[in-house]
């Protein structure tokens, strides 16, 4: 279960028309267990004004491990 998510960064990627093209957020995710990851999720939109989410992916952060 997440305990918090910070929007990162938003981008909008506008369309010659001035209407938007695209948009990507970013968040920075915490759970109850483990390390912070990295969200993303690209959007477009529809011509009737709603969003669909063509993208989603996380990145985790890389576990250290001890060396011998």
């Amino acid at each position: 279960m997440a305990i918090s998510r910070k929007l990162e960064s938003e981008e909008l990627s506008p369309a010659p028309n001035g209407n938007p093209k695209r948009m990507l957020f970013r968040y920075q995710t915490q759970f109850e267990k483990g390390k912070p990851v990295t969200e993303t999720v690209f959007a477009i939109p529809r011509p009737n004004g709603q969003w669909v989410v063509t993208g989603y992916f996380v990145k985790f952060e890389p576990t250290t491990t001890a060396s011998p």
